[in-house]
C-alpha cells in the first residue's frame, strides 16, 4: 500500500486520474471497473496478481498488468526506467478529476465517483481548521485506497508534514488489540472509516 499511496503524487503531478480497485472484489467486478474507468495500465502487487490476471482475461480491450514486485519487463522497475526524466508542463485546475473511487457492487454493479482536485483540497482545508493537526503527528492510513476515507488520511497527513503510518484493512478491523497496536505505533490521529 505504501508504493500506491506514494503513486498519488506521481499520477496526481502528471494529470492521471487513478482508479484504486479493492483487491477483495471477484475477478468479474474488477473486469467491470477496469473496463468502465478505462484504465491503460494496472499496478498489481503480487498478493493480487492472480485475480487481476482473472479479471483481465474477461474484457474485451484488457489494460496492461504492471508488477509491483519481481523481474521482467512487466514489472514497475523495468516501466519506471522507461519513462521521462523530465518535469510534465502541465497545469492541474480544481475541477480537473483525481480519483475515480467505485461502491463495491454489492446492490448489483459497482458505480464509478469521480472525485475532483478541489473536492480534495477542501476536504484537507476544512478538516484542518477543525483539527490541530502538525508535522509532528502520526496520522493512520487505515483504509483501503479504494475507500473514499483513504484520501482524508493520506493528504491531511502530507499537508501538514505529518508522518503517515500505513496500515491495513486488517489494522482497523483488530477489536481490543487496536489502542495497543496504535499506541505502538505512536499513532495521534485515527479516523476509523
Amino acid at each position: 500500500m505504501t508504493a500506491a499511496s506514494i503513486g498519488f503524487i506521481g499520477l496526481g503531478k502528471m494529470g492521471v486520474v487513478m482508479a484504486p480497485i479493492g483487491w477483495r472484489l471477484a475477478p468479474k467486478e474488477m473486469a467491470f471497473i477496469m473496463s468502465d474507468s478505462q484504465v491503460p495500465y494496472v499496478f498489481a502487487g503480487p498478493e493480487v496478481e492472480k485475480e487481476v490476471r482473472a479479471a483481465v482475461e474477461q474484457m474485451d480491450k484488457p489494460p496492461k498488468i504492471i508488477r509491483m514486485e519481481g523481474e521482467g519487463d512487466d514489472t514497475f522497475l523495468a516501466w519506471r526506467g522507461k519513462a521521462s526524466t523530465t518535469d510534465p508542463d502541465i497545469t492541474i485546475e480544481d475541477d480537473d478529476v483525481a480519483i475515480q473511487l467505485y461502491t463495491s457492487g454489492t446492490t448489483g454493479k459497482p458505480k464509478g465517483v469521480m472525485i475532483e482536485h478541489g473536492q480534495i483540497s477542501n476536504l484537507i482545508v476544512s478538516n484542518l481548521e477543525d483539527f490541530e493537526i502538525g508535522p509532528n503527528d502520526r496520522v493512520l492510513q487505515g483504509s483501503s485506497l479504494s475507500y473514499d476515507s483513504s484520501v482524508e488520511e493520506i493528504f491531511l497527513g502530507w499537508a501538514v508534514g505529518a508522518t503517515v503510518v500505513v496500515g491495513s484493512d486488517e489494522t482497523v478491523r483488530l477489536g481490543p488489540d487496536l489502542a495497543p497496536w496504535l499506541k505502538r505505533r505512536r499513532i495521534s490521529v485515527f479516523a476509523p472509516p
